[in-house]
Formats: structure tokens, sequence, C-alpha cells
């Protein structure tokens, strides 16, 4: 039998109270702007707040929170609990498995992030059989499992037809799914496998954008040019997968590598091990789907630079972030914002030096979405594009894609073909 230690319940949320000054690092602006952001009926009520000196919108609202330029160089305004994960999720339970075999520590650890939602992890996920079992021919392998219950709905989605088909778990199948997820982790080597399941209770107040039209977030410079919900979520998830690897670091002393992806990924073949198939000195990622910056579903990432990389919602609140990073348009010295996640995720390595590289074809994993089909019987989907599959010609700048041939065995046909067991998900219209 697995060893489990017992699921600890976490207590509610204390009620909200009134924003004061000392809820704020920086400089709050002049006295008409101080006003605006520190008075009761201001551009944060105090319904924003809760009593830890927490802001954002409910998780269950379609409105966002936005964070005021205070001078015209750019400089925000932070809510000086904005980089707390703890502000923004409930923890349902955390759990930790070891495996039983007692085998000879192998010298080097490894950790395996799998951030995301529970309801977008295929139950049969290769992620056991094509990243764990390798990996555990070669290092100490630690999984942390650190993943949201339901989702949010709202109809601000991108592409919401995609999530028609997402299953619906009660307490118990979720805790089913995961004691599942957990078995299949040990079984293929895992030394053990911490598992955290929270809810999201409030969405991360935004950084103010150029382009957000809104109240106090119209900016001078531009940060995020959109200013879609997930991005500040995707840096929250970051982040608290982060925070759960530095908690057992503490008591288990320091990993020596981090292979980082999401939940749904679909690993059609072996995971390079890095020092053994891979170079293990730089970050590796995709060398596809990097929309301009650097793909930022999965790496292949060196301890040292793995705090930098990861804590991304640090990053997201610091000005340095923007002051200071080297995503500068070549020749004008003219700062650039940033279109999305990737291009964020580029700007961080630039400005913490981190060495990358972009490999295509050793990486066999697609951004892989698996849904069931809904009660009307449609299916959920995924467009094309976030598939990474081409529609007829190899895509300019995308040209390893969706060739996978070196290590998944699993042959795409080139030009005008994908692999059946991808294609069987793509949604026709896009």
């Amino acid at each position: 039998m697995v060893a489990r230690t017992a699921l600890l319940a976490i207590c509610c949320w204390a009620a909200p109270t009134a924003a004061t000054n000392r809820r704020w690092t920086g400089f709050l602006g002049d006295a008409e702007l101080r006003q605006r952001i520190l008075g009761p009926d201001g551009f944060y009520g105090s319904n924003l707040w809760d009593q830890k000196g927490c802001l954002g919108a409910a998780a269950t609202s379609n409105h966002q929170v936005f964070l005021p330029e205070t001078r015209k160089n750019g400089t925000v305004a932070v809510p000086s609990r904005a980089r707390d994960v703890d502000c923004y999720v409930r923890t349902r339970w955390r759990s930790f498995a070891a495996n039983p075999v007692s085998a000879e520590s192998k010298g080097k650890k490894v950790g395996v992030t799998i951030n995301g939602e529970l309801q977008r992890v295929d139950p049969n996920t290769t992620i056991s059989e094509r990243v764990i079992k390798p990996y555990a021919k070669h290092f100490d392998v630690y999984v942390f499992l650190t993943i949201q219950g339901p989702r949010p709905k709202h109809t601000s989605n991108w592409h919401v037809h995609r999530f028609n088909g997402l299953p619906s778990y009660d307490e118990n199948q979720e805790r089913k799914v995961v004691e599942d997820l957990v078995d299949r982790f040990l079984g293929a080597g895992a030394r053990g496998v911490e598992v955290h399941l929270y809810d999201l209770v409030r969405r991360p107040p935004h950084m103010p954008s150029k382009w957000s039209g809104a109240n106090p977030g119209k900016s001078v410079v531009e940060r995020f040019q959109l200013v879609w919900p997930s991005f500040a979520l995707h840096m929250l998830v970051h982040s608290l997968v982060w925070s759960d690897v530095v908690k057992w670091e503490t008591r288990h002393g320091k990993l020596d590598h981090i292979v980082k992806m999401r939940a749904d990924a679909g690993w059609l073949g072996d995971a390079p091990v890095v020092g053994v198939d891979v170079d293990d000195s730089v970050a590796l990622v995709k060398a596809c789907a990097s929309w301009g910056g650097l793909n930022d579903k999965m790496v292949l990432l060196p301890r040292r630079y793995a705090e930098k990389w990861m804590d991304l919602l640090t990053a997201y609140y610091d000005d340095q972030t923007w002051q200071l990073h080297k995503c500068d348009q070549a020749r004008t010295q003219r700062k650039l914002g940033y279109k999305n996640s990737e291009e964020f995720q580029l700007c961080v390595a630039r400005l913490h030096h981190i060495p990358y590289k972009e490999l295509g074809h050793e990486l066999p994993v697609y951004d892989y979405y698996w849904w069931l089909r809904d009660e009307k019987g449609r299916k959920g989907c995924f467009p094309r594009n976030y598939a990474v599959v081409p529609r007829h010609t190899i895509m300019d700048g995308e040209r390893y894609c969706w060739n996978v041939g070196q290590r998944s065995d699993m042959k795409c046909p080139s030009n005008t073909g994908v692999c059946e067991q991808l294609k069987a998900r793509l949604c026709p219209k896009f």
C-alpha cells in the first residue's frame, strides 16, 4: 500500500475591511490620486480587500482589478501582499505519498512540477510512463502536483466551446482521481508525490495596461498590451507550484533540476533526460508555440535558475521587470510591452541572464487538452494553433512543431497530416 499522510483541511477567509496606506508599497501619487486609491469611494471599495490585506476580484466574478500608475515614468502602486499566493487560493487539502519500495538513492534529485486544473488531467496521462519512468532511472524523482479544483465558469473564456466536455467531479471523485494519479507516478518510479489541491478564490490584480481602457489601469507605458484575465492567473499558478517546491526543500534539501509542465501535457515519447540525452546547464524549452517569446508550457530547468524562472508573480509586480527588461526593440532602445505570457517569460530570462535553448523534435510533447463529452454528447476540443499542428504546410518559425519522430516512434505525416490521437481533438472550425 502507498504510504499517505493525512489530508489537511484549511480554514476560511476573514471578512473584508477598508484599505489603508500600510497595505501598499511604493509612491501613491499626488493628493488627488492618493485619495482615489485610499478613499472608501475610490478605485477600490472595501469589498475588494480582505482583512489580511489581500486585493483582488472574486474568482467567480467577471471583474478585473487594475493597479494604478502613480508617476509619468510608469511607477506602480502595488499592494504589499500582491506577491503572496495565499491571497488568491484556498487550500482544500494536501497530501504526501512515499514509495514504499526501499531503494538506494541515486544521488541527485529532480522535481517534476505539474500545474493546472484537475478537470483537465487525463486519468490515463502519459506523464508517468514518458517522464517519471525515464527520469527515475537516473535520479530520485519527486513529483509536485499543484492542482486546481473546479474552474470558475466565465463567459469571457477564450474559445469557450473548448470546455464543453470538461468532466465534473464531486469531492470523493476528486480524491479518487488524485489518488489514481499518485499511484501511477509512484508505480513509474517516483520516490514521493506532493499533492496540493486548491480552489481559486480571487483573481490577482492586474498591472496597469495601456490597452486596458480602465481606470486606474490605463497606463503610460506598455506592459501587457492585452488584458486577458489568464495572464495574471498564469503568473499565479507558477508561483504557487514554486512555493510548494520551496516548502519541500526546507525539509528535504534542494533539488538539482526541475522538469516543469502543465497537467494536460501530452507526451508522445520519452522526455529527454538532462545530463544524459540533453544539456543540463541551460533552460530547455520547446522550439515552437513561442508566440514571440519562449514557450512557457514546459521547461527542463537547472535548479539555480528555477526561482527566477518560475516565481512569475513576484516578477509581474516588480517594476524592475519593466524598467530593466531586455526586450527593447532592436536599435531603437524603445521599451516594448509583452503581448502574452511567452514574451514575458523571455523578458524574465533576459533580465536575470538565464541561458536557454529551444529544442524541436527532442521534446515530443504537445500542449494537449483532454475532455470527456458533455451531457449533450459534444466533445471539448482545442484550436489547431494551440495544438501546434500546421494546417497544410509547416508554419513560419515553427518548423519543428509537428515533428516528434526522433523520440516518439510515432511519425506525424509532413505537410498535410497530424498524429491521429491529436487530430481527434482538433476543433473543425479553428
